[in-house]
């Protein structure tokens, strides 16, 4: 079975209505007021677990946030409780402390497989946020604008409070065969966002090298497409990492970033941290871009609800992934 993968990348404009304090972490707060956003909206029985729930099955905010997990073709156990999420958040990381009254500010949701059939779940959770309030101060703000950028170059969603008429485009569909560019013999992998990966439970740091980024990529790829993109089948990854191990880690430079946020669930606040910086690969590099491409849309690691997980290649192959 080939793997492969249906997503759309839309950008969310919004306008404060009057001063919005943003912490240095904007991706916590505003993954958490979606969240509870997305419930007040959606659920109808706001005081049960969903693991409880009768219709953890067939409920938007189940499926979104705590996707139930099946069994997983391969055998290969996922390690969680639920399911990768179906959607990115992209949150801008060089936002000011606070927006004045009239101030724009943009931020990006991937959505992956089934999930496109929710954005309009999205589109009402982020206006129920603008309506209660963002940050400390819970100042509020309205939603403008939301345009599809990948694979559409700003098709227009959602404009003034009402869906868009412009006509549905297709979305990007990604497999592994897709491999136009010519080996680039190094490459270098920048770690934008903290990327967060665990073994054991805990933080892999000393002994990171690109062995252990791209096998964590590939299994993110496998998950999305089984649980979301309708992948039935089995997907063999022992090849594609046979591949990666003729890969040479030229140079490191990476070191430990994080914030505290406040858990709603374990109502205490929590460190999230990952890895910043970069590695210099070396190598047959070519059967390896297109997982390499992809994940630059998708993310790697844990928290990529939360924008952890985004990198840069360069030389730069997002061409590839903008068609």
């Amino acid at each position: 079975m080939i793997p492969r993968l249906e997503l759309k990348e839309f950008r969310f404009s919004i306008q404060a209505a009057e001063p919005v304090s943003l912490p240095e972490f904007f991706g916590s707060a505003l993954r958490g007021a979606f969240g509870h956003a997305f419930r007040r909206r959606v659920c109808i029985f706001s005081d049960a677990p969903c693991e409880t729930c009768l219709l953890r099955h067939t409920c938007a905010y189940s499926y979104v946030f705590e996707t139930p997990l099946g069994p997983e073709p391969g055998g290969a156990g996922h390690g969680g409780s639920y399911a990768p999420h179906p959607f990115v958040l992209c949150p801008p990381w060089d936002s000011p402390a606070e927006l004045r009254a009239g101030d724009r500010l943009d931020f990006h949701f991937v959505l992956i497989g089934r999930a496109l059939a929710y954005l309009p779940y999205f589109i009402v959770a982020v206006e129920e946020m603008g309506r209660r309030g963002l940050g400390p101060g819970r100042g509020r703000f309205r939603l403008d604008e939301v345009l599809e950028v990948r694979p559409a170059r700003s098709r227009p969603v959602y404009v003034e409070g009402r869906m868009s008429g412009s006509a549905e485009s297709h979305p990007l569909i990604w497999t592994p065969e897709h491999n136009p560019h010519p080996d680039p013999g190094e490459l270098v992998v920048q770690f934008v966002t903290p990327l967060r990966l665990q073994t054991g439970g805990r933080l892999v740091v000393d002994d990171f090298d690109f062995g252990v980024f791209f096998r964590a990529l590939v299994r993110r790829i496998k998950l999305l497409a089984h649980y979301h993109c309708g992948a039935d089948e089995p997907w063999d990854i022992r090849p594609v990492l046979d591949l990666a191990r003729a890969v040479r880690t030229l140079e490191t430079d990476c070191r430990v970033t994080g914030w505290l946020r406040w858990s709603g669930r374990q109502h205490r606040d929590v460190r999230l941290s990952g890895l910043t910086g970069f590695l210099r690969i070396g190598g047959e590099l070519k059967p390896i871009l297109p997982f390499l491409e992809i994940g630059q849309v998708i993310h790697a690691g844990k928290a990529t609800a939360f924008g952890f997980g985004l990198y840069q290649l360069n030389p730069d192959f997002t061409e590839g992934i903008d068609a």
